[in-house]
Order: structure tokens, then sequence, then C-alpha cells
């Protein structure tokens, strides 16, 4: 939840764990908004589950200091480039046409960015991209898509 990655989620569920992660960045008690999600124990593991933990500890500082910083991403690969446009298009609940009109460029750049990762036009454009959907990044290399 804190890193903002829907990987290997999709579908409903990744419409609703984007509502989720929308709602957890918008709060200000996240604590308590995680205590209130899950009543019982959270499953093993790290993540998402450290973090509810933490708040049903009482850890509220813990939950507000990952809160506050969001992961900053190295996008230099199609993979990761798709992964991330997928996960905070969903998370900010918008349409491709939506990002789109955002970032002043054709829905068919925002498609394929997020399907294959790569671009049709400049990398300026998926910097356009990526900018609209607010994702924190240090530094981009989109491929272009090939004409074959």
């Amino acid at each position: 939840m804190h890193t903002g990655t829907l990987d290997h989620v999709t579908g409903t569920r990744k419409k609703r764990a984007g509502e989720r992660i929308r709602q957890f960045w918008a709060s200000d008690d996240p604590a308590k908004l995680l205590r209130d999600w899950w009543g019982g124990t959270p499953s093993e593991g790290r993540g998402g589950a450290a973090l509810v933990r933490a708040a049903q500890k009482g850890y509220d500082w813990q939950v507000r200091d990952v809160h506050r910083s969001r992961n900053t991403w190295i996008l230099d690969s199609p993979d990761l480039i798709k992964r991330r446009v997928g996960d905070y298009r969903a998370i900010r609940g918008l349409t491709i046409d939506e990002v789109a009109d955002a970032a002043h460029v054709d829905p068919q750049v925002v498609s394929m960015l997020e399907r294959q990762g790569v671009t049709p036009t400049t990398n300026r454009d998926a910097a356009r991209v990526i900018r609209a959907l607010d994702i924190k990044f240090m530094k981009i290399v989109a491929e272009r898509a090939s004409n074959d």
C-alpha cells in the first residue's frame, strides 16, 4: 500500500486496491484508517501487512512516516514503465482519456505505455504521462515503439 504498486493484481481487485491506496494517501489519519479497515490481524509478511501491524500496535508515527514518503522510481525499462503507469492510473481512478487529456498527449501514448512500456512518440510524451499521474521519478528512459 505504501509503495503504490499493484503488481500481480488485475481487474476489479486492482480497481478496489487502487481506491484503497487513494484513500490512504488522502487520509489525515492513516493509522486510524488502517485500523478501521483491518479489524483482525493482517497476514504475515512485509510491506502493507507490516504497516497494518504498526497501526494496530499504536505506532502511528511509523505509519505517518511511511504515509508522507512515497517511493521515487527509476523508470528505465519497458516492464517498469508499464507496471507503474498501470498501477498509478488505477490508484488515481482515471481513464486512459483522462490521463491523456491531463498530459496533453494522444490516448494511444498512454495505452502503449500501460500495455507495452514503450511510447509511439517521444520520451518527452512518456514523461508528460508519468507527471500527469504524479509518479515520482528520478530517471525515465522510455523506448520508442518500433514501426515494423
